[in-house]
C-alpha cells in the first residue's frame, strides 16, 4: 500500500493529539503572560525543549522500530532496563494523573465551580474507565484520534489563538532575568521529550499492526508524521504563548495556570468559548492517557515476557493508579516532578543525539561515557531545584540549566580519539604479534 497524504495528516494528527496533553495546554499561557515582551525567545526555547527533541526521539523510534529497551541498549542491557523504566515510570506517575485533574479543573471552572467532593471522584472513574476501553482496543487507537478527536481540538485551539490576536491586548514587560532558560526549563514540563521515545514505539507498533504497510513504510511514515505533528506543535505553543503575553495583564491576579487559561478563553471566546476550550482540554488529556498508558503496559508486558491478557491487567493497574493520584490536583504533581524532570531530562536528550549520529561516531564506549558524565553533571540542577545550592558550579551554560551541554561533548570527543589512537591500535599491534607467534 502506498502512503498517501491522507495516511500521513491522519498520523500526524494522531501523535500530535497524544504529544498535546493537560501541560501542553496549561503551560505556554502562564509562561507567556510571565515572559511578557520577551515571548519571543522564550517561544524559541520552549520549542527546543518541547518540539524539537521530541521530533528527533521520534526520528530516533523510526530508526529503532522496536522498544524503548532498544533506545538504551548501547549504554548496557541492565541500563537499558532501568532507562525503559525510568521514563514509563515519569511519563505514568505525573502526566498521566495529571490529564484527568486538569480536565476535570477545566470543566468545573467553566460550568460548575462549587460541585461537591464526590462529583470529582465519579469524573474520575468515568474518565479512566473511558481511557482503559480505548487501550484495549488498541489497533483502533489512530484512527479514533487522527479522524475524529484531534481535528475537532486542533480547531478550537486555533480559533482561540486567531481571536486573541486580533484582539491584542498591552504586552507587559517581561519578569524573566533570563528568558532563554526559563522557556527550556519549562519545555521539559510537557514530558515530550521523554515521551517521544514511547509515543514513537505506539505509532510503529500501530503501524506495525496494519499489514498494508512494511518495515520501511513504517519508517517513513512515521518520520513524516513526527515532522507534521512537530509543525502543529509549534504553531500551537508559539500562539498560546503569545495569548498568554497580550492578555495575561488584563488578569495580574491570576497565578495558577488552569484558572489563567480559562479566564483568558473567556475573556476572548467569552461564555461559550469557556465551552469550547474545556471540550479541547479534555480531549487533549484523554488522547494522550491512552497513547502513554497503552505504550506503558505494552512495555510492561515485553519486560515480564507476557501476553495479550497480562497487557489488559496492566493497563487496569495503570488506570487505578492514576485514579489514586489525580485528586492531589495539577499544581501539587507539577512542584513534585519538576526537580526529576531536570535530572533524567538531559540524559535522554543526550541519547537521542548519539541515536542520530552515524554509528562510527557513537559507538557503545561512547553511548557509556557521555550517558554517565551527562547524568551526573546535571545533579547540581537537580539539587538545586530542590533548594540545595552547596558551590557556584563552574561550567559553561550553567545559567541557563545546560551545564550538561560541554561536559557531554567533551565525552563523546575524548572517547572517540581514545577508540582511535589508543584502543584500535593496541588491538592491531596485538593481532600481530599474535600472528608472527
Amino acid at each position: 500500500m502506498k502512503i498517501t497524504l491522507s495516511r500521513i495528516i491522519v498520523t500526524s494528527f494522531a501523535m500530535f493529539s497524544i504529544f498535546f496533553g493537560a501541560g501542553n495546554f496549561i503551560l505556554p499561557p502562564l509562561l507567556g503572560k510571565e515572559a511578557g515582551t520577551h515571548w519571543l525567545i522564550v517561544s524559541i526555547a520552549f520549542c527546543l525543549s518541547a518540539v524539537l527533541i521530541p521530533i528527533l526521539g521520534i526520528v530516533v523510534q523510526a530508526r529503532l522500530q522496536g522498544s524503548v529497551l532498544d533506545f538504551g541498549k548501547k549504554v548496557s542491557p541492565i541500563v537499558a532496563v532501568i532507562l525503559g523504566c525510568l521514563l514509563y515510570g515519569m511519563c505514568l506517575a505525573f502526566p498521566m494523573p495529571r490529564t484527568a485533574s486538569v480536565s476535570y479543573e477545566m470543566i468545573t471552572s467553566t460550568f460548575a465551580p462549587n460541585l461537591p467532593d464526590w462529583a470529582m471522584y465519579v469524573f474520575y472513574v468515568v474518565y479512566f474507565l473511558l481511557v482503559g476501553y480505548l487501550c484495549f482496543q488498541r489497533n483502533k487507537i489512530l484512527d479514533v484520534l487522527g479522524k475524529y478527536l484531534t481535528p475537532l481540538m486542533v480547531g478550537i485551539i486555533l480559533l482561540l489563538i486567531i481571536v486573541a490576536i486580533f484582539n491584542q491586548g498591552d504586552v507587559v514587560a517581561s519578569s524573566f532575568e533570563n528568558p532563554i532558560s526559563k522557556g527550556l526549563l519549562e519545555g521539559y514540563q510537557t514530558y515530550d521529550a521523554m515521551s517521544s521515545i514511547i509515543i514513537g514505539g505506539v505509532i510503529v507498533a500501530s503501524l506495525a499492526m496494519d499489514n498494508s504497510f512494511d518495515k520501511t513504510q513504517v519508517k517513513k511514515l512515521t518520520i513524516y508524521a513526527g515532522i507534521g505533528s512537530g509543525i502543529l506543535l509549534s504553531i500551537t505553543y508559539a500562539g498560546f504563548i503569545y495569548t498568554g503575553a497580550s492578555q495575561g495583564g488584563y488578569f495580574p491576579e491570576i497565578t495558577q495556570r488552569v484558572p489563567l487559561l480559562a479566564a483568558i478563553t473567556r475573556h476572548v471566546l467569552g461564555g461559550f468559548g469557556g465551552v469550547l476550550l474545556s471540550i479541547a482540554v479534555s480531549i487533549s488529556c484523554f488522547t494522550t492517557a491512552v497513547g502513554i498508558i497503552t505504550g506503558g503496559a505494552e512495555f510492561f508486558k515485553d519486560l515480564v515476557k507476557g501476553n495479550e491478557r497480562t497487557y489488559k491487567t496492566f493497563v487496569t493497574i495503570l488506570c487505578i493508579y492514576c485514579l489514586i493520584v489525580a485528586p492531589f490536583g495539577v499544581d501539587f504533581i507539577i512542584k513534585i516532578a519538576y526537580p526529576v524532570l531536570v535530572l533524567f531530562y538531559s540524559t535522554v536528550i543526550a541519547l537521542v543525539f548519539l541515536h542520530l549520529l552515524p554509528a562510527k561516531l557513537a559507538s557503545k564506549n561512547v553511548f557509556k561515557a557521555v550517558a554517565a558524565v551527562t547524568f551526573i553533571t546535571t545533579i547540581p540542577l537537580f539539587l538545586e531545584e530542590l533548594g540545595y545550592k552547596f558551590f557556584e558550579v563552574p561550567l559553561p551554560l550553567h545559567q541557563y540549566g545546560l551545564s550538561w551541554v560541554c561536559p557531554a561533548l567533551w565525552a563523546w570527543v575524548t572517547t572517540l580519539l581514545i577508540e582511535k589512537f589508543i584502543i584500535k591500535p593496541s588491538i592491531l599491534t596485538k593481532d600481530k604479534s599474535e600472528s608472527h607467534s
